[in-house]
């Protein structure tokens, strides 16, 4: 069976969660866009209210930095698989609870397991926890691993595009989140996988 026709069972099956209380008040569940044979995968936190309308993830403000950024860094944004840590959107984009993400979490691990990436590039807190990182400055760029039930994947922690907005686009952090893409893309291009 094919990564896409894997990821359209999951989400066949995830339209019509019940899994936590984000179901109450979501408007689409998101999944994912870009390329299932992706050697990148791109996870950000949760859904904003523009990618709960459409039922895609990073297509708001936060979205079109992402992709400036990854296109700068000599990514196509196309090339990627990109999706959220949590596929509802909390109230008031809020941080997610633990509930809501281990609600969330097989779903999650299906999908990292089912492109089966190269690199995984984490965007800020509640992504970076998935690697077991708590604090982004000190892990920033720096090579980590995710692992999912015996299954390690390489990852790169960053600072999430939103982040970059609410601090006015200052070229400091937008160096720094560009030099953490480039890592990223090098350990995608090289197929390096720990063991």
């Amino acid at each position: 069976m094919t990564k896409t026709r894997r990821l359209q069972q999951l989400i066949e099956g995830w339209k019509s969660c019940t899994d936590c209380d984000l179901a109450i008040a979501r408007t689409k569940v998101v999944f994912y866009r870009g390329d299932p044979g992706a050697r990148m995968l791109i996870m950000g936190e949760a859904p904003g209210v523009d990618e709960d309308n459409r039922g895609i993830p990073f297509v708001g403000k936060a979205g079109h930095a992402l992709d400036d950024l990854l296109q700068a860094a000599g990514v196509d944004p196309d090339d990627a698989f990109v999706m959220n840590r949590i596929g509802c959107r909390p109230p008031n984009n809020r941080v997610p609870t633990r509930e809501e993400l281990k609600a969330c979490d097989p779903r999650t691990a299906y999908m990292i397991r089912t492109v089966d990436p190269g690199v995984i590039l984490l965007l800020g807190a509640t992504a970076a926890k998935l690697a077991g990182v708590t604090s982004i400055g000190p892990w920033r760029g720096q090579p980590v691993e995710v692992d999912l039930k015996g299954k390690s994947y390489r990852a790169v922690v960053t600072y999430h595009p939103s982040f970059l907005l609410r601090q006015g686009n200052s070229p400091k952090l937008q160096r720094r989140i560009l030099s953490d893409i480039k890592v990223a893309r090098a350990i995608a291009r090289k197929g390096d996988r720990p063991k």
